[in-house]
């Protein structure tokens, strides 16, 4: 015992909780203040003294360690476990996902045993293996999704800090970055979209779960979240658990009802989904969206907006031009669109191209597709979103934008929307093998 009857403090422990407080702190959006406040609620007072004290490493003065009672408040308004804070990972919490029930037929026997050899050696590479005879990476990834075999745990899945920092140092726009090290890779997609979906549904969950702080007796409303269309939204929100998501209100970005039923998962599907799926926990839809200004006005005061990017080969952007009788091979300008917006390699929409500066070769093409763009049934021009907008959003009263990115075949739609003079996004996930390609095209 030290002097006094208190404890030693042991430095390597108080370092590790210091530094994890930190940054759960920092993940959440919470200050000193802020964080107080959630722990009141959690029938724990200190004061931001006493948080400073407890953020201190071992060798400065005052640096104190928090008490057992703290130390599960904390882990409640953190949403974490004891251990994690303590930094200590149970032999359980080191797996990657847990097998919550008994596979039905042989076939989900097939993929769970799939995922044992995909996953076997994770992080390192992964091994060679196949694709088991009668299965696709399209159907491994549908059992995966909606059979409720698979619950994941994300808080092993592990991120490359050197690259999120070299992200924020080229793109100083960006005010957050998870690259995430997902196993399958590319050659086992299935595998690879199905971890990025359980990532990006649990940061989600983060963003909705941190409150502003009430002031005096004023009614704190709820986060508004804006969902755009796509598959890659989709499989965030049926990757989210229930109870998770509380007292959150929902709002299409893209109104394109019927039209795009073939081509697109509608935002406004999605959002319908949601709201049914967690709707007795308070999750709802905003209401006058399908008014003509109710886009814009959620816009006005809207908490985050979560999209993802098309690529150049099978994004909704490029069907659709398809549909028009356009061929795959005569689409070799346009790396794919944002928010249904195509853009160029350079990141510039139709509207923002100088059309002088551009090779002669793709004349044609552009002119065809601002043909198409224009065409009054249906006219695209409606149900786009204006790029510069959401820049203006994000910039001005900090809107957080979230990009949600996998896979190497959007290498071209990620580097022309990082390259925009107007940034649309401020906040990127994104899968490490597509982080690294960017990062070395940004390089050049």
């Amino acid at each position: 015992m030290a002097k006094g009857g208190k404890p030693k403090l042991d430095s390597s422990l108080k370092n590790e909780i210091s530094q994890n407080l930190h940054h759960l702190r920092i993940a959440h959006g919470l200050t000193y203040e802020t964080l107080v406040k959630a722990l009141k609620q959690q029938n724990v007072k200190v004061s931001e003294h006493a948080i400073r004290a407890w953020e201190r490493k071992s060798d400065q003065t005052s640096a104190t360690l928090p008490s057992l009672p703290n130390l599960i408040a904390l882990s409640k308004v953190l949403r974490v476990s004891v251990d994690e804070l303590l930094g200590v990972q149970l032999r359980q919490n080191e797996v990657l996902y847990e097998i919550v029930r008994r596979p039905f037929n042989e076939e989900e026997e097939k993929v769970i045993d799939f995922l044992r050899q995909v996953t076997g050696q994770y992080p390192d590479q992964t091994p060679d293996t196949h694709i088991p005879e009668g299965l696709s990476n399209s159907r491994i990834f549908r059992h995966l999704l909606f059979s409720n075999l698979i619950a994941v745990n994300v808080r092993n899945i592990h991120r490359d800090a050197e690259l999120e920092e070299q992200f924020k140092t080229k793109k100083d726009f960006l005010k957050e970055v998870r690259v995430f090290n997902l196993p399958g890779g590319e050659n086992f997609r299935s595998v690879r979209d199905f971890f990025f979906a359980a990532v990006a549904a649990r940061y989600l969950e983060e963003v909705v779960a941190v409150r502003p702080p009430s002031r005096g007796l004023a009614r704190v409303n709820p986060p508004l979240v804006g969902l755009a269309s796509g598959r890659t939204i989709a499989c965030m929100m049926r990757m989210t658990e229930r109870g998770r998501l509380k007292d959150v209100v929902l709002f299409p970005m893209l109104l394109t009802g019927d039209k795009f039923a073939n081509t697109t998962i509608t935002g406004t599907a999605t959002v319908v989904e949601a709201a049914f799926r967690h709707g007795d926990f308070g999750v709802s839809i905003a209401p006058d969206i399908d008014r003509q200004d109710g886009l814009a006005k959620s816009l006005e005061t809207a908490d985050a907006l979560f999209f993802s990017l098309g690529d150049h080969r099978t994004s909704n952007f490029m069907k659709i031009l398809q549909d028009k009788g356009l061929e795959r091979e005569q689409l070799t300008f346009f790396v794919g669109d944002l928010l249904f917006n195509p853009l160029s390699p350079e990141g510039q929409t139709l509207e923002e191209m100088d059309f002088a500066a551009i090779d002669e070769k793709y004349h044609d093409e552009i002119i065809e597709v601002r043909r198409i763009w224009h065409e009054p049934e249906p006219d695209l021009t409606d149900i786009r979103i204006d790029l510069d907008v959401i820049g203006e959003h994000a910039q001005q009263r900090g809107l957080k934008t979230v990009a949600l990115v996998c896979g190497k075949e959007r290498l071209q739609i990620t580097k022309a929307m990082l390259s925009r003079p107007q940034p649309v996004c401020n906040t990127l996930i994104i899968e490490r093998e597509l982080a690294q390609a960017v990062m070395e095209s940004l390089k050049q």
